[in-house]
C-alpha cells in the first residue's frame, strides 16, 4: 500500500466502514494562464468478484511515472498511471469481505449491497470535489456489472461511466432463489463458491486465470505465465487469502445497457476470453440513446489490460474519455 492514502467511509444506510484509496495531492497544481488551483476529475474505480482494490490497481506501486523510462517492468499501479496524468484524482474502494472492508453480520456480499456501497463513495467523494459537478465511474470485470446497476439505478451519482472488461451477457440470467430455500443457498458466484466451504482458501493459479495472452513462440517453445501474472498472484493472495462468498447474484439480472442514461465507454482486450467482442457488441449497440458512448478494443491484450504491456493505452483511453486529453 506504498504511496496509498487510506479513507474510512460510512456506508450511508447501515455506517458499515468501507475501505477508500487514493493518492493525495502533495503539492498544489497551479494554472499557469489563471494562477488557480486546477480542477481534477475524480473516478472511483470498482474491483472485480474475486480479488481486492490494491493488488488489483496498486500492484507493485513505486513513486515513479509508470509511463515513462524509469519503469521496471514490474510496476503495474493503474491507479498511481492515472494520478500521473495530472489530470484526474482517482480512488479506489473495497467490497464488504473484500481488502480493507470487513465483512458485516451476515457474512455475504451480494451486488445490490455493492450498489448502495459504492453509491456511497461517490457521494463522499462528489463532497471533496465540491468544484466538480460529479465523479466518474469504473467498473473492471464483474465489478464493471455493478458500476452498470449504479449508472442504471443512480444516474445522478455520477457523471460518467467506463465499462472495462464487463462480463455482460444478455444470454446469461442467474437463477431465482426458490421460495422455500435459504436466501444464500446455492447462489454463490458461478457455482464455484460452495457453501459448505465458507473457509475455503483462494488458490495461487486461480490468481493467474486473467491472464491468458501467452502460449507458444517461435520454434514452438512453450511460454508460462508473465513475470506480472506471479507477482499478482503473491499480491492478491496475501490481501484476499480466503474467499468472499457472494449470494443473490440473481440481482445482476437486472443489468440493461439501455438503461444506462450516462455518457459511456466499453472498453475491451481484443483477446479477452471472459469479455467477447460479441457480448461487447450488444452491450454498447445497447446503451441508452441521447448520449454520448465509445467502444475501445486494445490490440494485443486479454483481461487484465492493466497489468498488461499495453496498460498505457488504457490510461490513455480513460484520460481521454473524461474530457482531458493526453
Amino acid at each position: 500500500m506504498k504511496g496509498l492514502d487510506i479513507h474510512t467511509v460510512p456506508a450511508e444506510d447501515d455506517g458499515h466502514p468501507l475501505a477508500v484509496f487514493t493518492i493525495e495531492d502533495s503539492d498544489t497544481d497551479i494554472d499557469n494562464n489563471t494562477g488557480e488551483q486546477k480542477q481534477k476529475i475524480p473516478v472511483l474505480l470498482l474491483h472485480g468478484r474475486t480479488w481486492s482494490s490494491i493488488p488489483v490497481y496498486h500492484l507493485n506501486g513505486r513513486d515513479y511515472d509508470i509511463l515513462g523510462p524509469a519503469d521496471d517492468g514490474r510496476n503495474r499501479s493503474l491507479i498511481q498511471a492515472i494520478y500521473n496524468t495530472k489530470h484526474i484524482q482517482p480512488y479506489m474502494m473495497d467490497f464488504r469481505g473484500f481488502g480493507g472492508t470487513p465483512k458485516d453480520d451476515s457474512g455475504f456480499v451480494d451486488p445490490l449491497r455493492c450498489v448502495s456501497d459504492a453509491v456511497s463513495v461517490l457521494n463522499w467523494i462528489r463532497e471533496k470535489h465540491s468544484d466538480v459537478d460529479h465523479p466518474s465511474l469504473l467498473g473492471w470485470s464483474h465489478g464493471s456489472l455493478i458500476a452498470q446497476i449504479v449508472a442504471q439505478r443512480h444516474s445522478d451519482a455520477l457523471s460518467k461511466l467506463i465499462l472495462y472488461g464487463s462480463t455482460y451477457n444478455p444470454n446469461f440470467k442467474y437463477s431465482l432463489p426458490t421460495p422455500q430455500s435459504n436466501q444464500h443457498a446455492g447462489y454463490t458466484d458461478h457455482e464455484d463458491f460452495p457453501l459448505s466451504e465458507m473457509a475455503t482458501r483462494n488458490q495461487y493459479d486461480h490468481a493467474m486465470e486473467d491472464f491468458t495472452n501467452f502460449g507458444m513462440v517461435s520454434g514452438g517453445t512453450s511460454v508460462g505465465p508473465p513475470l506480472t501474472a506471479k507477482l499478482f498472484a503473491e499480491a492478491a493472495l496475501a490481501t484476499n487469502p480466503m474467499k468472499v462468498q457472494w449470494c443473490n447474484l440473481h440481482q445482476l439480472n437486472e443489468c440493461h445497457p439501455s438503461l444506462v442514461k450516462v455518457p459511456a465507454m466499453v472498453i475491451t482486450g481484443d483477446q479477452d476470453p471472459y469479455a467477447p467482442k460479441q457480448t461487447q457488441a450488444e452491450l454498447f449497440t445497447n446503451l441508452g440513446g441521447g448520449v454520448d458512448r465509445v467502444w475501445s478494443i486494445i490490440a494485443n491484450a486479454d483481461h487484465a489490460i492493466h497489468l498488461s504491456d499495453e496498460r498505457h493505452r488504457l490510461v490513455e483511453n480513460i484520460n481521454s474519455f473524461l474530457g482531458t486529453g493526453i
